[in-house]
């Protein structure tokens, strides 16, 4: 199966309140709850072919707020991002963010009972598993019993010790990049979640959460990896999700964490419950194949394939929309195993001022990326609608992406919710649903790939910008054209004899359908000239930031 991931910030993008306060507080701004998870929502993610529902935020994660009939305090507000915190940096593992439950004393209630019924409506649910770090205070109220918290048993005079849950800075006390301390005391310091091993953290550090230990040792950093009693503590919680009912997990990182811990802990949990979905939020493509091996359903698809495409849409040099070229052929052999996506929440809308700055542009990229590989794909809540993030909510400013730390909503999402939607995020949406749908077939599916740039070469530098593929699968043919330029594609086109050839495609005359329905239809005639090779042509008009896919349908004489 296909998976059609859906990643939905429930806490922003289902919130009621239709203009929130920048910095504003849970009273004032509200939240997204479990609750707002209803069959009319379970329609719009089955309009766009969504099998999975990834819901960002359900782990208890440090906050501003408190919860006292349920023994919920706030966190010190210098180890805060923003008024709600980041959804990465998790205070309890075995818990549910109050702030999504209706009742918040019936949180992880009403987290299954959300479960129960989008797995009756044949929606797997993923959420966000954080094993690199956690909140710099964190302590677990809900921990099953002889669960020893993480950091109780530690040896804190030892810089590393593989006993340790932590890495420490004996003698040293943290010193954080903020204003206004409450009083918090660390001492000594623990080492920072993105690798940060001194006690003085800079803003764009991780300086909010702390280092959990795997058994890899900063001090002889090429020394074997054994196992710590982290692993026995992460494969518990893990466990724990999967008995609520969630199908699987997007690891947070995975990166950072050595593989061998994925080796072993993978293994033992498809072991008891063989269909659960990892997927592996990976930047490094020299650990493509490890993690795979390692057992995971899916990697991130952002430095070849997003980067590609990112750099395009910003102009930045040195941008080639036929560098996605290298990137297809490097993962050709592990191609199903990509997650492909044009927005997630680390990244700038594609319609932010900051990126494409047209929503309409910001399709023609995605239908790109969507219609020249066989991997997954995953939509972020808003893109559907064009959302641009355009407004100041409070930690984030202005930034072009949907933010994670401030209790906000998404305003395309409230006005989906309110049936507010104009006519250009509705007829986005159409063609967001058309895509999907049209992505479905066995050509995309389950079809080869051909680059035709190769064959219109007198397009020269123009290539940069404008990518024109075949996909192929059982005499069905489909010619994929993006221009994301500025100046309209109004010229023919040509197959070579390759390209037929390994295609199977006969001599003859096609009519041009775009299966997209958005660039007029057009002929292809295919010749075979005497005492030459056989090669294909094409008339066609394709607007600026506008992709077509071009059904071939034969022309019966």
């Amino acid at each position: 199966m296909r998976y059609i991931v859906y990643q939905l910030l429930l806490r922003s993008f289902l919130n009621k309140t239709e203009k929130p306060v920048p910095f504003g507080n849970l009273a004032t701004n509200g939240s997204g709850t479990f609750a707002d998870i209803d069959l009319e929502f379970i329609s719009h993610l089955k309009s766009l072919n969504v099998n999975v529902l990834w819901i960002t935020g359900v782990i208890r994660h440090a906050t501003t707020e408190s919860w006292p009939d349920i023994n919920i305090k706030p966190s010190a507000p210098e180890l805060i991002k923003g008024k709600a915190g980041s959804p990465y940096a998790i205070i309890d593992y075995f818990d549910v963010n109050p702030y999504l439950a209706v009742n918040p004393a019936q949180r992880i209630q009403e987290f299954k009972n959300v479960l129960a019924l989008l797995k009756a409506n044949n929606i797997k649910v993923i959420i966000d598993f954080v094993p690199n770090h956690v909140s710099r205070n964190y302590q677990s109220l809900n921990k099953p019993l002889n669960f020893k918290d993480f950091g109780t048993l530690d040896n804190q005079s030892a810089a590393w010790d593989l006993n340790n849950d932590f890495y420490y800075l004996p003698g040293q006390e943290l010193v954080l990049p903020v204003e206004n301390y409450s009083g918090i005391k660390e001492f000594p310091a623990k080492a920072t979640g993105n690798n940060c091993f001194k006690p003085n953290p800079n803003a764009h550090d991780w300086y909010e959460t702390v280092k959990l230990n795997y058994g890899w040792n900063p001090y002889m950093p090429q020394s074997e990896i054994k196992q710590t009693p982290v692993w026995d503590k992460i494969l518990t919680i893990l466990e724990f999700w999967i008995s609520l009912g969630v199908d699987g997990f997007r690891c947070d990182m995975a990166d950072m964490i050595p593989i061998e811990f994925w080796y072993w802990a993978i293994d033992k949990v498809q072991l008891k419950h063989p269909n659960t979905i990892f997927i592996a939020e990976s930047y490094s493509k020299d650990n493509y194949s490890h993690l795979i091996d390692s057992g995971f359903t899916l990697l991130y698809d952002k430095v070849g394939a997003y980067n590609c495409v990112e750099s395009v849409l910003k102009l930045a040099h040195p941008y080639n929309l036929q560098k996605l070229d290298e990137h297809i052929d490097f993962t050709y052999s592990f191609k199903e195993q990509m997650l492909r996506f044009s927005e997630n929440h680390d990244e700038v809308r594609l319609s932010a001022p900051q990126l494409a700055a047209d929503c309409f542009k910001g399709f023609a990229a995605t239908a790109l990326l969507f219609g020249t590989g066989n991997e997954a794909l995953m939509l972020y809540n808003g893109q559907e609608f064009g959302e641009a993030a355009n407004e100041t909510t409070g930690y984030s400013g202005n930034d072009g992406k949907s933010t994670i730390y401030d209790f906000a909503n998404v305003p395309s999402g409230f006005k989906w919710k309110t049936k507010q939607l104009s006519s250009i995020e509705l007829q986005l949406e159409k063609q967001y649903a058309n895509l999907l749908k049209t992505i479905d077939l066995p050509v995309f599916n389950n079809g080869n790939f051909y680059n035709l740039g190769y064959c219109n070469g007198h397009l020269g530098d123009r290539l940069a910008l404008i990518y024109i593929w075949l996909r192929y699968y059982n005499n069905s043919f489909v010619i994929g054209i993006t221009n994301l330029a500025a100046t309209p594609i109004a010229e023919t086109l040509y197959l070579n004899a390759h390209s037929l050839e390994i295609s199977g495609m006969h001599i003859g005359s096609y009519h041009l359908k775009d299966l997209l329905e958005i660039s007029a239809g057009s002929k292809l005639d295919v010749f075979n000239n005497e005492n030459e090779a056989p090669y294909g042509q094409f008339l066609v008009y394709i607007a600026p930031s506008t992709t077509a896919y071009y059904q071939l349908i034969p022309n019966v004489e």
